[in-house]
């Protein structure tokens, strides 16, 4: 074997096992989680797959109904979630589970939103309540977290469309690089995890293809090697009525 395809073998050599240390650090370390209430820590996946569970946690993004409950099965795993509020990750079985919101402390109502999903052990979920459309007040999303290590010092970034009556958006960094960072973001939809450059600063969140900013994101700040969730959440208003937009942005790390 010549000398360039000895190279090549090696560097394909190191890139695999590059990548085999990063998922397995996915395993292996716990997740440092900070939200604007504060920081809370998941322990290892690798532990929690042992005990056949998967972590999961709750994000209320509809503003709509207030404090809600939710539901995993007959058992109430998340009491009080109040909005824009994101709980700390809970050990569920790592089975199929029914996921049912009602509004907190109405034990005897009827559940708002429900959804099923198959949880896998070891697995990170997040369960996001969102605004309904049509006639329903309300909907869940069961969103796997894909929280291993950026590459190339980048951040992870995905964006979570709960602005009720807001079409499809785009998101651009203020000052940024030219261009969308996300673009074609439909209502209840997850605009699934990218790896950005770091970046501090502005968020401008705008309809598709138009460039007038319906609500901006101050203070923004995506580290290298964290991933994040942003949610765009609210109520877009008809014209010369105040739209009611907010945002929530949930930070992952791995290792404490």
């Amino acid at each position: 074997m010549n000398k360039n395809l000895l190279t090549v073998a090696f560097l394909l050599t190191a890139a695999i096992l590059f990548s085999a240390c990063r998922a397995e650090l996915n395993k292996t370390e716990p997740v440092t989680t900070t939200t604007a209430n504060g920081t809370t820590t998941a322990p290892p996946a690798s532990e929690v797959k042992k005990r056949d569970n998967a972590l999961v946690r709750v994000l209320n993004a509809n503003n709509n109904l207030g404090t809600v409950d939710v539901y995993a099965g007959d058992q109430k795993a998340f009491e009080k979630v109040g909005f824009k509020a994101t709980t700390a990750f809970v050990e569920l079985p790592g089975k199929r589970t029914d996921f049912k919101v009602r509004v907190a402390g109405m034990d005897t109502s009827p559940f708002v939103a429900e959804n099923s999903e198959g949880l896998d052990d070891g697995k990170h979920y997040t369960v996001i309540i969102l605004p309904g459309d049509d006639n329903r007040r309300s909907d869940i999303q069961v969103l796997e977290d894909d929280l291993k290590i950026p590459a190339n010092g980048n951040a992870r970034v995905r964006i979570v469309h709960a602005v009720r009556d807001g079409g499809d958006i785009e998101i651009f960094a203020v000052g940024g690089k030219p261009g969308a960072m996300f673009d074609d973001v439909s209502f209840q939809e997850e605009e699934g995890y990218d790896d950005v450059d770091p970046f501090t600063g502005s968020l401008e969140v705008r309809p598709e293809g138009k460039p007038q900013a319906i609500y901006t994101i101050e203070n923004v700040k995506f580290e290298a090697n964290k991933a994040y969730t942003l949610v765009i959440g609210g109520r877009m208003a008809p014209p010369k009525e105040k739209s009611e937009i907010e945002s929530v942005i949930v930070e992952d790390k791995l290792g404490n």
